[in-house]
């Protein structure tokens, strides 16, 4: 079964009270159906049912005290380094524990292990269910979990990586320099390196079982395939224009019964340069 392990910084943890950490937890989870002043009954129910599946779904738990903040609105926008010494010292001392807990127990959901990414993901989706008053199940939050977060990465890395195909078509210049026409191989290389760089990403930050996030992979592939080909049309139409000037020039020099040798010699090098560096279609007409 998980094992529960809270954080807290309420006043009652000081360490002038009498109170441990361990004892306060079980206390508010015990609690029963108490209410406090202008708490709804079925806002009390709810707590109360929560409560109750937490005890149920932890038979390990434990509470860390946190010494409390004297601004605590004001954490979030500080950095680690600007918190309070002691409070920092409270939380490296949690995060001590449960990395602990975490390598002597390593957790599987299924048959998927579940990485530190994974896990987060899990903990912040169970939270949120705890906190909308829902009953906890780790089954259905994996499974809404792992197809929310896949589809969420793959439409980040989709729209990120069209956007720079789509620019690329545009006859903007890439930040590492790619501008079109392109030789056909360096139009692959060039696909193939952002391809690398999307898996890359989505193997850190996609979460699920391995049919789940290959099912979402696929998908954003079959995606970038149709942009990519959109783009090889559009880098064939700029090599054919590329090729316009140099061949005029050659076509007005066979005609040209003055034309000179020199003058030759320097159209075909200009015409051989503008090959080199063009896509097949274009090369091949």
């Amino acid at each position: 079964s998980p094992e529960l392990l809270l954080s807290s910084s309420d006043s009652e943890l000081l360490p002038t009270q009498a109170l441990l950490p361990d004892d306060y937890l079980e206390q508010n989870l015990g609690c029963g159906t108490v209410r406090t002043q202008g708490e709804s009954t079925a806002r009390s129910r709810g707590a109360s049912d929560l409560r109750q599946s937490l005890l149920k779904l932890c038979s390990r738990r434990s509470c860390h005290a946190l010494p409390k903040p004297a601004e605590p609105q004001a954490l979030e926008s500080l950095p680690f380094g600007g918190l309070p010494e002691d409070f920092k010292k409270g939380l490296e001392a949690f995060q001590t524990s449960l990395l602990s807990t975490c390598h002597a127990s390593p957790k599987f959901v299924g048959s998927q292990p579940l990485s530190c990414t994974a896990f987060l993901a899990l903990l912040r989706h169970l939270v949120v269910s705890m906190n909308s008053g829902r009953l906890v199940s780790i089954a259905t939050a994996w499974d809404s979990l792992q197809h929310t977060t896949c589809g969420k990465v793959a439409d980040e890395l989709r729209r990120n990586s069209c956007l720079r195909l789509r620019a690329l078509a545009g006859g903007e210049t890439l930040p590492e320099g790619a501008k079109l026409p392109l030789t056909d191989e360096g139009l692959s290389s060039l696909f193939a390196q952002e391809r690398l760089h999307l898996r890359a990403l989505w193997d850190e930050r996609a979460v699920g079982d391995e049919t789940v996030k290959r099912e979402y992979w696929y998908e954003l592939e079959a995606s970038l395939a149709r942009e990519e080909s959109a783009v090889r049309m559009q880098n064939a139409r700029q090599g054919d224009k590329e090729f316009k000037k140099p061949l005029e020039r050659w076509q007005q020099w066979l005609d040209d019964e003055g034309g000179t040798w020199e003058a030759g010699s320097q159209i075909c090098a200009a015409l051989v340069e503008v090959m080199d560096s063009a896509p097949g279609p274009p090369v091949a007409r």
